[in-house]
């Protein structure tokens, strides 16, 4: 990597994402600052490491004099990959796909570069990241509270049934053992007036989960520092106290202290489903799962 960033210095950098376009260009901004101090977490960050200035262009024109080569790896044509290849010009796979389910195969000596949300990647490109805020801010916990429904302590919604993991079978047992979930999407009903419930950023999605204590945020995979939307979407715009599986992938992405309530904290299931209902029916207690509101920012990479 060394070679590359040498050649780098210096100059305007030119990167072409010529694998994935337009449809993914809100991911590439050049002007996410600081969030988190000294960890690159852009293409453009990474090529900046003097004073100047980078550039991200969709047109293939561009390839002749590009710095670097971007692309979605869901939507790589070897076909079109540029050739000749240039030996200092390194070729980046930009992933958010869990390993388990990416099926991406190029064969040797074709990446260079991974931006992903792993935080070993070369460019770590995470779903979403908190940071610790420098002063504590005001949150109004009753209103956080007043907006919760007593009858409805926890919501699902997944479109995936069949996930690697066999997450469709712990939300079953978490239910069997007493926890009441609602479930919407293709793994459950069709919830009246939000026909978006597969669109996790559709605005009444939101509204839908808002009245819920409890979000089941369970991934697909259980992979290293593999956490999605679906369990920033429900701290942030859904105001829920996500469920997850496993407390350590959690912990090493950086999620606030009891934010979250992890299964793997308990021996079985069914004591699982016990703690929840007590926090359900407690003041005190669901609102402490909200108290890192006063103490934590959430960045966005949208």
């Amino acid at each position: 990597m060394a070679a590359f960033e040498s050649n780098l210095r210096g100059k305007e950098r030119i990167v072409v994402f010529i694998f994935g376009g337009a449809a993914f260009s809100k991911h590439l901004s050049n002007t996410i600052n600081e969030m988190v101090p000294g960890v690159r977490t852009t293409v453009c960050d990474h090529f900046l490491l003097d004073d100047g200035f980078c550039r991200i262009t969709e047109n293939p024109a561009d390839l002749n004099i590009a710095d670097a080569v971007l692309f979605h790896n869901a939507d790589y044509n070897a076909a079109l990959v540029p050739k000749p290849r240039k030996s200092n010009r390194p070729h980046v796979l930009w992933s958010l796909e869990s390993p388990s389910n990416d099926r991406f195969r190029p064969g040797p000596n074709v990446i260079n570069w991974t931006m992903t949300f792993r935080r070993d990647a070369n460019i770590w490109y995470p779903y979403g990241h908190f940071r610790k805020l420098k002063s504590p801010v005001d949150v109004d916990f009753d209103e956080i509270w007043d907006m919760k429904n007593d009858s409805k302590t926890a919501v699902w919604l997944a479109s995936n049934c069949f996930a690697k993991n066999s997450r469709t079978a712990v939300v079953d047992m978490l239910m069997k053992q007493g926890l009441h979930i609602d479930r919407f999407g293709r793994c459950g009903s069709r919830p009246p007036g939000c026909d978006g419930v597969n669109r996790q950023g559709d605005p009444c999605v939101a509204e839908l989960v808002k009245p819920y204590k409890f979000y089941i945020a369970l991934e697909n995979s259980n992979c290293q520092d593999y956490v999605t939307e679906k369990f920033y979407e429900a701290l942030i715009s859904r105001m829920a106290v996500p469920i997850v599986l496993k407390k350590e992938i959690y912990v090493n992405v950086g999620a606030p202290k009891d934010s979250f309530i992890a299964i793997s904290d308990f021996k079985t299931i069914s004591d699982a489903v016990k703690y929840v209902n007590e926090v359900a029916d407690d003041k005190e207690k669901y609102l402490a799962y909200h108290k890192w509101r006063t103490s934590y920012e959430y960045v966005n990479l949208d």
